[in-house]
């Protein structure tokens, strides 16, 4: 049984829907870049609000079905039905990487923060004296923005400035239409780079939490390629269940990991998502494990922005019977 959110076969993937395909043409005679984009969106969803039409896009263009928001099924759909009705400031909060600090703090577990460097408002104002010879930079409203810094050579201030200011300037919420960080203040932070033994990312433990209740961890970290491509990245994710046992889906575009040993900090890392997620329907949890010792990561509110392939991909469905949404009119 699948959902009503049941996927096209990976083939035909590479093709868009009819109904992009003719907004995306239609689009390119008036404009470029992030403008026509948006301009498709408004031609394919012409009597919606701006961020609910980028969610209705980006559904459809990922699944190649339209969202059925009346009584949405699947984990994805009851995504994008979240981005559409969810309206509470306390998001913003949330998806913010300082307020989020402050929320861990308030919660009782500062003691997995890292060292916060600095916070600037704008890329002239970085200060680089203060910073270490290993740091990184990221933006507080951003996704995928991140600097890490890990040699003794200094950085090139102007060109790293320049990166940082396309940053800032990127909003976020319009990509997805994920309305929660359109709340957000667009700021620079400066964190400790907790160090690596090998050229593989630290492991990252994401805590999936339904109604503040964690359900299943992902542990995920970046694998360097091939020696045919040594360039390459490979996501390398395991499933597993709060007893850290494996389970029995996962995302298909990962490469598919060794069990880890149980680590000492699985009870607490639990407790500290279980307080996070606190009278939420859904909420992301991200952790970073360093050598045995657990940092708090971020908390993301539209996990993969609503865009997974599982396998099989009846985890959909199964993943979506865990999101019990809300009624709409407490969500304002």
């Amino acid at each position: 049984m699948q959902s009503d959110e049941a996927y096209l076969p990976k083939r035909m993937k590479r093709f868009k829907p009819l109904r992009h395909l003719l907004a995306g043409m239609a689009a390119r005679l008036f404009a470029r870049g992030v403008r026509r984009r948006n301009l498709a969106r408004r031609i394919a969803y012409p009597f919606v609000p701006h961020d609910e039409a980028a969610a209705l896009w980006h559904y459809r263009y990922y699944h190649g079905v339209e969202a059925n928001l009346e009584s949405p099924q699947g984990l994805d759909g009851k995504i994008c039905w979240l981005k559409i009705h969810d309206r509470r400031p306390c998001l913003s909060r949330l998806a913010c990487k300082i307020e989020a600090r402050e929320i861990v703090r308030e919660a009782g577990y500062g003691h997995l923060l890292k060292e916060l460097l600095g916070v600037w408002n704008r890329p002239e104002e970085i200060d680089f004296n203060i910073l270490p010879n290993r740091f990184a930079l990221k933006t507080t409203h951003g996704a995928a923005q991140n600097y890490l810094h890990e040699s003794d050579k200094a950085p090139d201030q102007n060109a790293l400035r320049e990166m940082i200011r396309r940053w800032l300037e990127t909003d976020h919420a319009s990509h997805f239409g994920e309305w929660a960080y359109r709340g957000i203040k667009p700021r620079i932070l400066a964190e400790e780079l907790l160090p690596r033994a090998t050229q593989d990312g630290l492991p990252e433990l994401r805590v999936w939490c339904f109604d503040g209740e964690p359900r299943f961890i992902r542990r995920n970290y970046i694998h360097g390629g091939p020696p045919r491509h040594p360039d390459a990245k490979w996501s390398v994710n395991l499933e597993l269940d709060t007893k850290w046992n494996r389970l029995l889906f996962r995302a298909i575009t990962s490469m598919r990991a060794d069990m880890p040993d149980r680590p000492e900090y699985l009870e607490e890392m639990l407790g500290a998502a279980r307080a996070l997620s606190c009278g939420m329907a859904l909420l992301r949890v991200d952790f970073t494990d360093c050598g045995g010792r657990l940092y708090f990561g971020e908390m993301t509110i539209y996990p993969q922005a609503g865009g997974h392939h599982w396998d099989p991909p009846d985890a959909d469905l199964m993943l979506g019977k865990m999101l019990n949404l809300p009624d709409p009119s407490s969500l304002h």
